[in-house]
């Protein structure tokens, strides 16, 4: 989306110009297959936790001296 907005509308709609035009050089596609366009423009959120320094450092500890711990104390 930050790349989208940097370079425009103008920008967006040159390099769709420019892609399908390789492609059509290429044959890749035909003229034809250019007579119904079908976009999805849908973004859905992820759940997903990208990893950084300080969690996986706190997992590594985790693993190493509390789950040993754990296993230590009576039921």
């Amino acid at each position: 989306m930050r790349w989208r907005k940097r370079i425009g509308e103008a920008g967006c709609e040159w390099l769709l110009a420019h892609s399908i035009e390789a492609a059509r050089r290429a044959g890749v596609i035909k003229r034809s297959s250019l007579q119904t366009v079908v976009l999805d423009t849908t973004v859905q959120p992820k759940a997903i936790a990208h990893s950084t320094n300080s969690r996986l450092l706190n997992r590594a500890r985790e693993q190493l001296v509390v789950g040993p711990a754990k296993r230590l104390q009576p039921a």
